[in-house]
């Protein structure tokens, strides 16, 4: 029976650190460390791939349809694949052509100090018979530019994964319902309620509700006027309705649970392919916590279930706020400051709706251009912003750096970190992030990765790769 390793088991990649780095030209294609696996498996979650093929023995790419996409995307690595036949074979002069054809099709505007170069030889072709059967060539994972088309479309998987869900949530109704006397032209007081939940207050100013909803740990609906004076839900007289609020913010009488209404709450794998972020979610308890999500491109999947998952939550007090960030709201990297980024947006989770609206204001606004993200200085507003929490997690994309890790040191919570996207590979700034503040890394398939053996130790392996810990830093052993 033939065994087949996961990649995500085996990868070895060498990093250019580099901030200027150059081309790896052949000699250094040569000094990488060769991964024996019986046959490759590309991981597809979390980015796009292209297959650029070879055929057995030959140098040639054999078919190059669609390498124009990469001219203008965003590429994240690139995985040489051979199989070990002949075995007494090193095969370098074969793929130092095989590599100076891709190269030569590679945009120059390629960002080699953050991409991921690996070298893997399959065992499984044993003679010329079975290697011809394996695939041999390149592998490139890319994220394509951002246009108004792509960000339109993760916009609308937002709002149609969350909808779906909407009707699936049970609502804690307290018995108990005071009437209330904001009604214009009617007369003595009345119960109403909206989407079949009583409503104990309305306001007209934002402020005012979000600030009584705060204090009686109560959630704030907004919603529009119109809607409500159409379904006669408020009455307002014909001659006051033009200098009436677009929007009405109700405070629903609901009672809040322990714990998140789950019951009947699963992924629809038909808008999500990947749906180990919510599974993850789900099963962690969470309490008094603050939150914080990479919203830039590509994380639109990820987004999703987070939202899906909040819509559990929103009749507990486990979540005291959320914070997204976008990477500068799609300010060029040039402006893109230590600390002073921007493209942050926050607020206490009192309105899912409001939540939803603010997210797909700050996708809208920015989607982080090049790969390092500022997640730190959302960190720190978010800490700012809800310094009674007890944990901060972070929902995070696994590929990108984090533009400013020099500011760790003033996390001041326990980060607990999901990473999202690659089911090979963990940036090292996460498992920094995660050791400097005492906290946890959760990888997509639920594990936990065990920080302690990199302290005593040095090093430890994580999805294959060896990770170092020295003079204060986490780097990944080439």
């Amino acid at each position: 029976m033939k065994f087949v390793l996961f990649i995500a088991c085996l990868v070895r990649v060498f990093t250019y650190q580099q901030a200027n780095a150059q081309m790896p030209n052949a000699e250094v294609l040569g000094a990488l460390t060769v991964t024996k696996i019986s046959a490759y498996q590309h991981d597809s979650l979390g980015a796009n791939v292209l297959l650029l093929p070879v055929n057995y023995a030959n140098f040639l790419l054999a078919d190059t349809n669609g390498i124009h996409q990469l001219q203008i995307a965003q590429i994240l690595s690139i995985h040489l694949v051979f199989t070990d036949y002949p075995k007494t074979a090193s095969l370098q002069n074969l793929n130092t052509k095989r590599w100076q054809q891709l190269c030569a099709l590679l945009p120059p505007t390629i960002q080699w100090n953050t991409l991921q170069v690996g070298v893997f030889r399959q065992t499984d072709g044993y003679d010329k018979a079975t290697a011809e059967k394996l695939f041999h060539g390149f592998v490139i994972q890319y994220r394509p530019a951002s246009d108004k088309l792509k960000k339109a479309s993760e916009i609308r998987l937002i709002r149609e994964a969350t909808d779906s869900f909407l009707a699936s949530i049970p609502v804690p109704i307290n018995a108990k319902v005071n009437n209330w006397d904001y009604v214009r032209g009617g007369s003595g007081q009345r119960s109403i309620t909206y989407k079949g939940v009583p409503v104990s207050l309305v306001y007209k100013d934002r402020s005012t509700a979000e600030k009584i909803a705060r204090k009686n740990a109560q959630p704030i609906w907004p919603v529009p006027s119109k809607e409500l004076i159409e379904k006669e839900i408020i009455f307002v007289k014909m001659e006051d309705r033009n200098r009436f609020p677009d929007t009405l913010y109700l405070i629903p009488r609901v009672r809040y649970t322990d714990k998140p209404l789950l019951t009947n709450l699963t992924a629809d794998t038909k808008q999500l392919k990947d749906t180990a972020l919510f599974t993850l979610l789900a099963k962690k308890p969470a309490t008094n916590i603050g939150l914080v999500v990479d919203v830039t491109g590509s994380m639109s999947p990820y987004t999703a279930q987070v939202l899906i998952w909040l819509q559990a939550l929103q009749y507990t007090k486990a979540i005291k706020a959320v914070t997204c960030f976008n990477d500068g709201n799609d300010k060029a990297t040039a402006q893109k400051e230590i600390g002073r980024t921007g493209g942050i947006y926050t607020q206490f989770y009192t309105s899912y709706e409001a939540l939803v609206n603010m997210i797909i204001k700050a996708m809208d606004a920015g989607d982080g251009g090049d790969l390092p993200e500022n997640a730190v200085e959302a960190i720190l507003i978010a800490q700012q912003k809800t310094p009674d929490v007890e944990e901060l997690w972070l929902v995070a994309d696994g590929w990108a750096p984090v533009r400013d890790i020099v500011l760790a040191n003033q996390i001041q919570k326990p980060l607990v970190i999901f990473v999202n996207g690659p089911r090979s590979f963990v940036h090292e700034h996460y498992i920094e992030l995660a050791l400097k503040t005492k906290g946890q890394l959760l990888l997509p398939d639920g594990k936990r990765v065990k920080l302690q053996a990199l302290l005593d130790n040095g090093f430890t392996e994580i999805l294959g790769q060896q990770y170092q810990w020295k003079n204060n830093r986490v780097s990944r052993v080439k």
